[in-house]
């Protein structure tokens, strides 16, 4: 009998290791410059309308650029979303300067399942939710990164 419980301990105590992460959906939003600070907190909104558990943070190095971080938990999937860093070469290319850096209005979006069970639907319904949900509220998505369309 106590093996058994053993057992069953160990099962639901591993089970949430075995998603490793891999599997997961992403996609990008570019951000409208009118509307590029704005994302932050439209993002969070959205991520608490889902159910998640949002926690975020920012960091603006000495030079002023800000890089935006967003999770989200719970509901067997976890979301993280921040500002797509850039190169130097990719940030000269896009008129923001001559150093590396976040980009100011274009974001990474990745929705990881954090079970086995159910987890990778779970994760791929609400990328697709969430997809929809940023673009109804002005910004653009895409599977694909987009660079600078504009400078």
């Amino acid at each position: 009998m106590k093996l058994w419980i053993f057992g069953l301990c160990a099962f639901f105590l591993v089970l949430p290791s075995c998603a490793d992460g891999s599997g997961g959906d992403k996609f990008y939003v570019a951000a409208p410059s009118e509307l590029a600070d704005e994302f932050p907190s439209v993002f969070e909104q959205v991520l608490e309308d889902s159910g998640l558990r949002v926690e975020a943070g920012s960091a603006s190095s000495d030079s002023g650029y800000t890089l935006h971080a967003i999770q989200g938990r719970g509901r067997r999937v976890r979301v993280w979303g921040q500002n797509v860093p850039l190169s130097a070469r990719e940030a000269e290319a896009c008129d923001l300067g001559d150093e590396a850096r976040p980009a100011p209005n274009r974001f990474l979006v990745s929705v990881e399942p954090r079970s086995p069970l159910g987890g990778k639907q779970r994760a791929a319904e609400l990328a697709i939710w969430l997809a929809d949900e940023i673009s109804a509220a002005g910004f653009t998505t895409s599977a694909d990164y987009v660079g600078c369309t504009s400078r």
